[in-house]
């Protein structure tokens, strides 16, 4: 389920909703009720379970070094 970012276009108060897709129409405000809401732009964002620098080497990536990937693109890039 997404969460959406919303504001009032009566009271000026931002606020965000978890939203089911049958939901969607019917986002009020939290602060007076107002059915006049707009959704705004939001940006998304994702975590994983490892990190990036869990794949380096323990020596450090050896473009890093100097060395560069033979290949052009970096085995280690994700």
């Amino acid at each position: 389920m997404p969460i959406y970012e919303y504001i009032c276009e009566e009271c000026n108060k931002q606020f965000e909703k978890m939203i089911f897709s049958q939901e969607d129409n019917n986002v009020n405000c939290p602060t007076c009720s107002s059915i006049k809401v707009s959704k705004q732009f939001s940006t998304f964002s994702a975590h994983g379970n490892s990190s990036p620098s869990a794949d380096v080497p323990a020596g450090g990536c050896p473009s890093m070094m100097g060395g560069g990937c033979p290949s052009g693109g970096c085995p280690m890039a994700h």
